[in-house]
């Protein structure tokens, strides 16, 4: 059970501790919207073939394959860092000292991403650029997986209250994409330096990387992770069984798998938008369309903040929906733009269209997130952050990884040139699978029960209910699509009977029993046999029979010692 936590985090160690947002925000800004433009070869913007002009398996580029290969090493480390952080013994705590242990290597792998240094004019200099490049990105996101599990981990165990925790996370997202939307302006300055837009980017990178590294520190030795911890107990299932325990839960899964179409459409969207913009919209300034998108959704997070106390889940629909018809609308891009006349009206329609959806997507899936960790808390009574968290990193990087593995394909279908170049047919086709990702977002989160699970949440634990008896009656309504779900509770907050969850707890700890029973009666075997090796004698002299006879008598002890333990055990 929750004992309660030593400090309030007061809002000055809030803003500190999210200050690692800002540095993931530059990092993933980096990364995520650049890696593909920068070494996607293009006569207009950028005029250097870094790597080889090949295709594997005849469709995948060499980025694409290589964004490819790190998500899959990226997402195996994600379960072996949960299970690590979960099951940390360190005397300062689970979380922070593998924060501060990665920041560095974290910030250092971004920039070398983009530093690959050996020629871009003969093959050989190609391939080992390639190598570079494969082994960077590894290494990033290996690192970030570091950091950014017990960052996303701590959160729920230093706020147990899910109001409050949707401020957190609101603090965190306007941090994130506040610091990612800056990352939008190193294209349009890149454009016109005369530095070459490589070279220029690369600078760019190099002051985003130093300021990103003193937020990660700043964060990172911010806080004293156990003065604001609630004192929970540590997980005890085996890291396999806790990983299955976990892909288990109906409500996580739910949860996970509506964010992993969410994702797999941003991917879409993130890894193409340049050229989204730029060749489609033919608007050159594409930050001024990414920034009205992020102001706008900046501006509409106290919207958000207001509707997540009575639901979360009508939010969400309503995000996934309006990114399924821009997305979809994308494939119309040459139809609906008649002539350069009206592209700047259609860009600034689209990017203020994205901002509730961006608010929505980036605040709240996180938020519920965690109050499935902590409706789990309090059933079981066991702190697992760690392993939920990874579960979710895990499949939205596999998301990615299919996503921008395929959109660094996609966007070439129809080129006939040499090197490859985008083309019109593949930008708006890749537009159109976003949508159907988004689509089905919707579908997954249509299931999610909201409802039941703030429920229990409020009759557990009495001081997490909104104080405000207008909302709270809003908040326990039942609507229409709240009526649509797969949970391991009721719409009204009842555990099922014959919960899929708890029976799986209920086996383990049978397993658990069963298992201890068998170690003590080997146990008990080994000591009876040892008692007798010990305790044998024979001898005919009067002395030693006497010495036999003191010898079965405290054998019979033993024996009887034994049988006690035995019975309490049972």
């Amino acid at each position: 059970m929750e004992q309660k936590k030593n400090k309030t985090l007061s809002k000055k160690k809030l803003m500190q501790y999210f200050a690692g947002d800002v540095g993931k925000g530059l990092f993933t800004g980096m990364i995520v919207n650049y890696i593909i433009v920068f070494y996607t070869y293009n006569k207009d913007v950028n005029p250097v073939q870094f790597l080889p002009d090949v295709t594997i398996w005849g469709f995948f580029s060499i980025i694409s394959f290589i964004l490819l290969i790190s998500k899959v090493v990226d997402a195996i480390t994600d379960p072996i860092v949960a299970n690590w952080t979960d099951k940390s013994k360190n005397p300062k705590g689970r979380r922070i000292p593998i924060m501060r242990m990665s920041a560095i290597p974290y910030a250092l792998s971004a920039l070398l991403v983009y530093m690959a240094p050996f020629s871009s004019t003969d093959p050989t200099g190609r391939t080992l650029n390639a190598v570079w490049v494969a082994l960077f990105i590894v290494a990033y996101y290996t690192f970030y997986t570091m950091y950014s599990i017990p960052h996303r981990a701590l959160i729920p165990e230093i706020i147990p209250d899910p109001n409050k925790r949707v401020f957190a996370y609101t603090i965190s997202t306007v941090f994130f994409m506040g610091s990612s939307s800056i990352c939008y302006l190193a294209d349009g300055i890149a454009r016109v330096s005369t530095l070459g837009y490589a070279n220029t980017l690369r600078i760019i990178f190099g002051v985003f990387t130093v300021i990103g590294l003193a937020c990660l520190l700043i964060s990172a030795y911010s806080i004293n992770e156990k003065d604001y911890l609630v004192e929970t107990a540590p997980p005890t299932e085996p890291f396999l069984k806790s990983f299955k325990l976990a892909l288990k839960n109906r409500d996580f899964m739910i949860i996970t798998i509506g964010d992993l179409f969410n994702y797999m459409a941003m991917a879409f969207f993130q890894s193409a938008m340049f050229f989204y913009i730029s060749d489609l919209l033919h608007i050159k300034q594409t930050f001024v369309i990414l920034g009205i998108a992020i102001f706008s959704a900046i501006c509409l997070f106290p919207l958000i903040m207001k509707q997540s106390k009575v639901s979360k889940k009508k939010p969400i629909l309503i995000g996934s929906a309006v990114f399924a018809v821009l997305f979809i609308l994308i494939y119309f891009a040459d139809k609906i733009v008649p002539n350069n006349n009206w592209k700047w009206l259609i860009g600034v329609i689209m990017g203020v269209a994205m901002a509730y959806p961006f608010a929505a997507i980036n605040i709240l899936p996180q938020s519920m997130v965690s109050d499935v960790i902590q409706l789990d808390r309090l059933r079981f009574g066991e702190n697992k952050e760690g392993i939920y968290a990874a579960c979710k990193t895990f499949l939205e990087k596999m998301s990615y990884a299919i996503a921008g593995t395929f959109v660094g394909s996609v966007i070439y279908l129809g080129s006939t040139s040499n090197p490859k170049e985008v083309t019109t047919f593949g930008l708006e086709l890749s537009g159109l699978i976003a949508g159907i990702f988004a689509i089905l977002s919707f579908i997954t989160f249509l299931f999610y029960n909201d409802k039941g699970i703030m429920k229990y949440i409020h009759e557990h634990k009495p001081e997490s209910r909104p104080k405000d008896e207008k909302i709270l009656a809003k908040a326990e309504k039942i609507t229409f699509i709240d009526k649509f779900v797969i949970s391991d509770l009721t719409i009204d907050g009842k555990e099922k009977k014959a919960s899929s969850n708890i029976e799986n707890h209920q086996t383990f700890e049978t397993e658990v029993k069963e298992t201890e029973v068998k170690e003590f009666k080997a146990s008990e075997v080994a000591e009876e046999e040892n008692v007798v090796s010990v305790f044998e004698v024979s001898s005919n002299s009067r002395e030693d029979r006497r010495k036999e006879q003191i010898a079965k008598r405290n054998k019979r002890k033993v024996q009887l010692m034994l049988r006690s333990k035995r019975e309490n055990l049972k």
